[in-house]
């Protein structure tokens, strides 16, 4: 793992230079990473955190923290809760493949540290400023038992925490008015992601995002928010450029977007659409659009539901239903298929 310039003091408050923190600035704008660990020269490793600006900091800030953790097939995530609003707790879920021996050392560092060290950052146009930092005392009794389960086997009677979180259903369940409402797209350059991260882990990292929108969403500090219902889907286009070189375009929807409860929210924390929040924040975004996304070809993905999560399995029937349901024009993207 690479070692990097320590934040500390005499950074807090200051604009980072981009040579000395060249790292930072490549994890924000170049992976589009807005929480992660990172290990200075001494050795120690840090949490980051970077929010969109000084003021979505400030009102988080003044907040007791607490670490948590959550296994999701492969990966092992700790979740930083700031306790603002101890019942509406905010959340920022850091994940790391067990399948890989260099997260995993990075991840045994982590633990093995009687503290650790968690650096608010924000960014100002183009620059990153180092806001504040704080150290949190692991007890040693939950240190010893994290330790333990990241050194469990993979198997299905470890997949539980989020795993069994997520509830599946046919989306031939999906209601015609659910199937038709309007929304948001968010257009990603997918062939940029699966360049840096090849086709596995452009998948692998979509997905992961995803999952960190519905986490957000479902620790909103808006009621309203956690307890709404809406449908996640993709659909992914294929061109060629003047060139004759494939770009493939993936675009992931939203319907209803949420925006209208959003709009209520006066003077808290995340305000901002959480799957915008997320999504905006990765280099391969290009644009918003607002469609009805069965009119633009895509399928249903996941159902979020009053807090629950719901993978939705899609076949034949589902198909053939959202064909019969396209009605513009001859061009049917569900036909054929």
């Amino acid at each position: 793992m690479n070692k990097y310039v320590p934040l500390s003091e005499k950074t807090i408050g200051n604009l980072l230079e981009t040579d000395e923190f060249r790292d930072l600035y490549d994890t924000v704008w170049e992976l589009g990473d807005r929480y992660f660990v990172r290990q200075d020269l001494s050795g120690r490793v840090d949490f980051v955190i970077v929010f969109q600006d000084i003021e979505d900091f400030s009102r988080s800030s003044s907040s007791q923290v607490m670490l948590d953790y959550k296994t999701y097939k492969d990966h092992f995530y700790i979740v930083i809760w700031t306790l603002t609003d101890p019942e509406n707790p905010l959340g920022f879920p850091i994940g790391f493949n067990r399948n890989n021996p260099m997260e995993i050392e990075k991840l045994h560092d982590l633990l093995s540290q009687e503290q650790i060290w968690i650096h608010y950052l924000a960014t100002e146009d183009e620059d990153l400023i180092h806001i504040y930092s704080e150290a949190y005392l692991f007890p040693s009794n939950e240190r010893g038992a994290w330790l333990d389960k990241i050194k469990e086997p993979l198997s299905g009677e470890q997949l539980e925490d989020i795993d069994s979180s997520i509830l599946t259903k046919g989306a031939y369940q999906l209601t015609e008015a659910q199937l038709l409402q309007d929304g948001i797209g968010y257009l990603l350059d997918y062939s940029s992601l699966v360049t840096k991260h090849t086709e596995a882990g452009a998948e692998e990292r979509l997905m992961s995002s995803l999952l960190q929108a519905l986490t957000l969403v479902k620790n909103h500090p808006n009621p309203a928010v956690r307890e709404s219902s809406f449908l996640l889907w993709i659909r992914e286009k294929r061109e060629f450029t003047q060139k004759g070189s494939e770009a493939r375009l993936v675009t992931v929807f939203m319907s209803p977007s949420l925006q209208e409860l959003l709009d209520l929210v006066n003077d808290q924390q995340a305000e901002e659409n959480p799957l915008s929040s997320v999504l905006l924040s990765m280099p391969e975004f290009l644009m918003t659009v607002e469609a009805q996304p069965i009119q633009e070809g895509a399928y249903p993905l996941v159902e979020y539901a009053g807090g629950d999560i719901i993978q939705l399995e899609l076949n034949e029937q589902v198909q053939e239903r959202l064909s019969e349901l396209y009605v513009w024009g001859d061009d049917n993207p569900y036909a054929n298929k």
